[in-house]
């Protein structure tokens, strides 16, 4: 029932526990010759992978110590620039405005995670550094609705910890309670501003992630919900089927992969410091 990151990387799959990255934030990845930052921010309950870029010759990240809306600020060692983990971006130093690629991820349980991906992979507790994993370092702070940091903004539609899926694209800011999808996979197209969009989620297997509709090709997508058949999980109107990290498995599409949009699994007061005011979807 613990949470995990699940990434895949050039084939490789691999599981990240939020127990290890509750003390650490940050897992330098390199594979196959890619180098990959994977960080948590244990605060609001973010996960991000970044490529890093090519051009450095250090390909690692740090933690700076430093919060912006109680959001984890990594440093990279290269430049020693900070980046702002919600917001993909250098706020401060040489790469001050500078956007970083973010890759997919999949934040559920490591047993819905080994239901997805058997051959997984999962980060070991012999880190080399003495930490205890069993115990979570910020006590109630899950499930009380205290925050240790003050933020920008505040609104109590909601329980501040609610994990919910946020989307901010083209003027539209709306989440999605990861409780509140179907127990079996959810699929839901959207469309705001000609901007078409898929969320997929799934309360049983407390997911939720969001792919752009329209390919590079300008061809707008239309997907339905595949139930039992994880890691697959939708299907769409040409009968490509997609898998959860967003690349078609089968059909006239087979290989190609969906763009990610600029979504977090967040907890809700996280969301709402940085995207005052969003909607909240009524699922029917």
């Amino acid at each position: 029932a613990e949470l995990v990151i699940g990434t895949k990387i050039n084939g490789i799959v691999r599981a990240y526990p939020h127990s290890i990255l509750n003390w650490h934030e940050i897992v330098n990845v390199e594979s196959s010759g890619q180098f990959h930052a994977l960080s948590y921010c244990p605060l609001t309950g973010t996960s991000v992978l970044w490529t890093i870029p090519e051009s450095f010759a250090n390909k690692t990240f740090g933690v700076s110590g430093k919060l912006y809306n109680s959001n984890l600020i990594p440093y990279d060692r290269e430049t020693d620039s900070n980046w702002v983990q919600m917001l993909a971006q250098s706020v401060n130093g040489q790469l001050s405005g500078n956007v970083i690629e973010k890759n997919a991820v999949i934040e559920t349980t490591w047993g819905n995670w080994k239901k997805m991906y058997p051959e997984t992979t999962v980060l070991s507790e012999v880190t080399g550094f003495s930490r205890d994993y069993n115990n979570y370092p910020y006590g109630s702070y899950l499930t009380n609705n205290n925050l240790l940091f003050a933020v920008a903004n505040d609104d109590a539609r909601l329980h501040k910890k609610t994990r919910v899926l946020g989307i901010n694209k083209n003027g539209l800011n709306k989440v999605y309670e990861i409780s509140d999808f179907t127990p079996g996979i959810e699929v839901v197209n959207e469309n705001p501003g000609n901007s078409p969009y898929v969320v997929i989620g799934s309360s049983e297997f407390t997911f939720a992630i969001a792919y752009s509709s329209k390919l590079s090709d300008g061809t707008e997508l239309t997907f339905t919900a595949i139930e039992s058949s994880l890691p697959i999980i939708m299907e769409d109107n040409e009968g490509n089927q997609w898998d959860v990290l967003g690349t078609a498995v089968s059909g006239p599409r087979v290989g190609q992969k969906l763009t990610l949009e600029s979504d977090f699994i967040v907890f809700w007061f996280a969301w709402v410091a940085l995207h005052p005011s969003p909607e909240i979807h009524v699922f029917l």
